[in-house]
């Protein structure tokens, strides 16, 4: 009698260790799953303070920008009038 033909002659189906393997598996994907969240919490947590602080930043140079052309425009008004009065020798 000759030699009969395994299928599986070397890979042998245990279904205990493909029951660990599929558990490792499954863990793996959920601690992988569980950091990418935590991460993606802080990077939007990151971005949205930093756009927030962008609008802040920008209305307030707005503000500053609002508030000081007055005094420009009152300033450069002053300087035109002592300019004009002082004489010329």
């Amino acid at each position: 009698m000759g030699v009969k033909f395994e299928f599986f002659r070397f890979f042998k189906l245990n279904y205990y260790a493909f029951y660990v393997k599929k558990e490792k598996f499954y863990t793996f994907l959920h601690t992988t799953t569980a950091y990418s969240l935590v991460g993606l919490t802080i990077y939007l947590g990151y971005t949205f303070i930093h756009m927030w602080n962008d609008a802040v930043h920008y209305s307030y140079k707005h503000y500053i920008r609002k508030e000081v052309r007055p005094k420009k425009e009152k300033y450069n008004d002053t300087y035109k009038i002592w300019k004009g009065n002082i004489f010329i020798l």
